[in-house]
């Protein structure tokens, strides 16, 4: 054979794997999808708040195409495990088109409101010609704070102010809005629980002056 001959065959070769791929990346061509979705993948299912323990039950639905496309669930950033995942066979529609549903199910933990919020998301994907997704963020229920007590007079027209003070004597002092009053030791203890309940009892009604003045004279007695 000779060198000229050798060449026509080579380059008859060429010509058909070139042929071939050609072929081939027009069938490649020809079989991906033509109908996408019109929109992106639509979540439903969920709540507006969770608190831990609650149960999590959501679909993930992509609409209408060809073919149907992939779905994935992420929890905060986190691939979804395949335990808590609901598959759905694709729903074929009368011209051709499939719909994908997925489904997420799990039970809400505190770590899921460790960064904040809990976010779900999905991702829907067809080959390497759509990649789409929606996220939902959650808040948590969190415990409301009870309102603190405040202990100061806001509200009292008059001023009161209440002091006591040990005597050197063994008894106790006890001065109300200028008035003095000296309870001998014996009667010290009870004077003073009697006398804390009378100032409460007395800042919470206010103006009613003489409950104080009565208990002062019946221990005094």
């Amino acid at each position: 054979m000779t060198r000229e001959s050798q060449g026509v065959i080579n380059s008859r070769r060429k010509r058909r794997i070139l042929e071939n791929r050609e072929f081939h990346a027009l069938q490649t061509h020809i079989s991906f999808p033509t109908d996408l979705p019109k929109e992106g993948p639509h979540i439903d299912g969920g709540r507006p708040r969770y608190t831990p323990g609650d149960s999590v039950r959501v679909n993930c639905t992509s609409s209408r195409s060809r073919p149907a496309a992939t779905l994935a669930w992420f929890i905060n950033g986190e691939p979804a495990e395949e335990a808590n995942l609901h598959r759905y066979p694709p729903v074929r529609d009368e011209d051709g088109l499939e719909t994908s549903i997925l489904g997420l199910e799990f039970r809400v933990r505190h770590k899921h409101f460790r960064k904040g919020d809990l976010k779900m998301k999905c991702l829907a994907t067809i080959a390497q010609l759509y990649w789409r997704s929606n996220e939902e963020s959650v808040e948590g229920d969190r415990p409301q704070k009870a309102p603190a007590l405040e202990s100061r007079e806001t509200l009292n027209p008059g001023k009161r102010e209440a002091s006591s003070h040990s005597s050197s004597s063994g008894g106790v002092s006890w001065t109300m809005n200028g008035s003095s009053s000296f309870i001998s030791s014996s009667r010290s203890l009870s004077f003073v629980l009697v006398a804390s309940v009378a100032l409460l009892l007395n800042n919470l009604c206010l103006g009613r002056t003489t409950l104080w003045g009565s208990l002062i004279m019946n221990i005094t007695r």
